[in-house]
């Protein structure tokens, strides 16, 4: 709030303020981020799963589940 009300101070009369942002959850999560990541070392129910999207509105990321004895996928 202070960084706007010092913004709004120096300004003309018609004046505005802008601000530059970027995703810093994405840009650290991707920094070392695995592509694939063994998810269930259980040999009956060994798991992989693939990172295949990431959505930019709400931060979420999408992965694939993949069980590698029947490539049931989820």
């Amino acid at each position: 709030m202070r960084l706007f009300a010092a913004a709004s101070s120096i300004t003309c009369n018609n004046g505005i303020v802008v601000i530059e942002e970027f995703d810093r959850v994405n840009s650290i999560f991707l920094n070392g981020f695995k592509e694939i990541i063994a998810e269930n070392l259980n040999p009956e129910n060994l798991s992989i799963s693939f990172h295949y999207r990431y959505d930019l509105i709400t931060g979420s990321y999408y992965r694939l589940f993949v069980r590698l004895r029947d490539f049931k996928m989820h």
